[in-house]
């Protein structure tokens, strides 16, 4: 079997999984610890690698809602902000977190483009901002506000200030009779 490594090299150092390994099956990685044996598919232009089931997506996300619901639960409660009264609330953040989510790994797939070009009815090729790169910037403002609404931003938070060193603070009261003396008729004026 001969390979043509330009292009093999060129998908593999696109290859969005970690600790890549080439075997003669196809490429070798690791996803959240499970190792994943991805064939090599033959298309026009080169070799490119299979794409992942619908199911085994869904699967993935279904993970990754659960992981994210026990962290924000988990954070709540350490600041003693849970009540059962905002699990409504978390939902609407776990669904705007999944379709983050799947549009920031579309548009990682995409290799971050943050221009995609355009061919309008006069026949003129324009670029314009990449959709992908809106819709992950849309949701995660909209993740963001919904993590507000939480209380789990900086926001809303008090922060603590440190107290004044008494070595660096001015004192506007005078230091002798006469300096008082001054200050009192000065202030009068």
């Amino acid at each position: 079997m001969k390979i043509n490594r330009k292009k093999f090299f060129r998908v593999i150092l696109e290859a969005p999984l970690s600790k890549v390994k080439i075997s003669s099956l196809g490429r070798i990685g690791s996803v959240g610890g499970t190792q994943i044996v991805a064939p090599f598919l033959k298309i026009k232009g080169g070799v490119n690698m299979a794409r992942m089931s619908k199911k085994k997506k869904i699967e993935m996300l279904d993970v990754a809602r659960d992981e994210e619901r026990n962290r924000i639960i988990k954070l709540l409660t350490e600041d003693d902000n849970f009540t059962p009264s905002l699990e409504p609330l978390i939902d609407n953040y776990l669904d705007a977190f999944i379709i983050y989510k799947t549009m920031f790994e579309e548009w990682k797939a995409d290799g971050f483009a943050p221009t995609k070009t355009h061919k309008n009815k006069a026949g003129a090729v324009n670029e314009m901002k990449h959709p992908l790169a809106q819709q992950v910037e849309t949701w995660n403002d909209k993740k963001n506000k919904m993590l507000e609404a939480l209380g789990m931003t900086n926001k809303g938070k008090s922060v603590q200030k440190t107290p004044k060193n008494n070595g660096n603070t001015v004192s506007n009261e005078p230091k002798d009779e006469l300096a008082a003396h001054r200050e009192k008729w000065r202030k009068s004026k």
